[in-house]
């Protein structure tokens, strides 16, 4: 086990608090603040041969290798070195996950806890309260009355989002039923994020296939969709004046027009189907940080899909971190891609709980995530941890009382 000095406390908590508050105001202009990066950085300094490698480590190394080598190769650059940052912000936070999980994974699951309970209650004062409240922690603030509410993010979108990568970071450790209740007020009534809907919807999707089969949780395959079924009607109503609501009417009532009346919505998926499409375009050879072929490529997407997407001149910015893994990295992503898959089927969990973790990882891991989100690595990292260590977060056992804690059990990562 890894000592649990005082210095590896403090290092490992202020590195969580950091992650699960990444939007905290800081360097100006930055809607991502630099702060679980310096933690994290500090704590691969200072306790790197306390660290169990995993492949998942090894196969986001050899990425940020490669943009270090790419970056060199490009002359630099603003928007070179953005992506440079990226790639190698996120080997470090997966290596500071794993040690954090290593020192104390109890801790790291109550700190989880506090904080999805904080941004709860942010967003809780925020649309009864004062929809300004808290604001001045945040550099910057996108919001409306019709869209929801910001929390500790600087938009609607962003405050679910963090709040479902909260729970799906926890789901490693172990998850309890009021963790799905919190993301569901805060994606339903207090954010009111479409992205994360779909997410949602497509993680039910994947539980009605997956425990249809099961003797002991079939009722839970059949009862999901007219769950499905009665919150969207809850939703349409309670959020009629709102964007979600009108997505939501829309998605009843004309759902092919969802893409066409929200720009919002058409552009992120542009930017996801242009990374896939760019597999075959490029032969899934490494392109490179430089993003100025970019904004081509996309517009030639778009022009490929008239019915669908707008045509319209685009930033350089790939509006996808796994997207944008796709798109420069080739397939030198494959090494990552196959560890993760490994750690995801040596982690001792039910096989529709994984599926339907895996699904709604890789969903957000599409979305307009930056690469320097603490949250990505972190996730990575600690899921190379419970690969290693076998956790048992598994559903109460029999004889286990409900609000029990979970239980951590199995080999120390790889002699940590």
């Amino acid at each position: 086990m890894i000592a649990a000095s005082a210095t590896n406390r403090v290092l490992a908590t202020a590195f969580v608090v950091a992650a699960i508050f990444p939007y905290i105001k800081g360097i100006p202009g930055l809607d991502t603040q630099p702060w679980a990066l310096g933690f994290a950085s500090l704590i691969v300094i200072l306790r790197f041969g306390a660290i169990g490698l995993a492949p998942i480590h090894f196969g986001l190394g050899l990425m940020g290798m490669a943009a270090i080598g790419m970056f060199m190769l490009e002359g630099g650059g603003f928007g070179s070195a953005r992506y440079l940052i990226g790639y190698l912000s996120l080997p470090i936070f997966a290596l500071a996950a794993a040690f954090v999980a290593g020192l104390d994974a109890k801790r790291m699951a109550r700190l989880i806890d506090i904080g999805i309970l904080v941004w709860i209650a942010v967003g809780l004062l925020q649309r009864f309260v004062s929809h300004d409240a808290f604001a001045f922690l945040i550099s910057a603030g996108r919001s409306s009355q019709e869209r929801g509410v910001n929390g500790l993010a600087p938009e609607p979108t962003f405050y679910a989002t963090m709040v479902m990568l909260l729970v799906l970071w926890r789901a490693l450790l172990g998850l309890r039923a009021w963790h799905i209740l919190a993301l569901a007020i805060v994606t339903f009534i207090l954010a009111s994020s479409s992205q994360i809907v779909l997410v949602i919807l497509a993680a039910c999707g994947v539980a009605v296939v997956t425990l249809l089969p099961s003797r002991r949780y079939w009722w839970v395959s059949l009862s999901v969709p007219f769950l499905v079924l009665a919150i969207g009607y809850a939703v349409t109503e309670l959020t009629k004046d709102t964007r979600l609501g009108h997505l939501a009417t829309l998605a009843i009532s004309r759902p092919e027009a969802i893409l066409q009346t929200d720009a919002s919505i058409n552009e992120r998926l542009l930017h996801i189907v242009a990374s896939i499409v760019a597999i075959k375009a490029n032969s899934f050879l490494p392109v490179g940080l430089l993003t100025e072929q970019w904004t081509i490529h996309v517009n030639r997407v778009a022009k490929m899909f008239p019915d669908i997407f707008f045509f319209y001149e685009t930033s350089d910015r790939i509006l996808s971190a796994l997207g944008a893994m796709i798109y420069q990295m080739g397939f030198l992503i494959l090494p990552t891609v196959a560890a993760a898959v490994a750690a995801v089927f040596r982690w001792r969990q039910t096989f529709a709980f994984k599926a339907v973790w895996s699904t709604a990882f890789v969903l957000v891991f599409l979305t307009a995530l930056p690469l320097t989100h603490p949250m990505l690595g972190t996730i990575l990292g600690t899921l190379a941890y419970v690969a290693a260590r076998r956790t048992d977060a598994r559903p109460l056992r029999t004889g286990q009382r409900a609000g029990s804690p979970p239980t951590i059990t199995g080999e120390p990562l790889l002699g940590v």
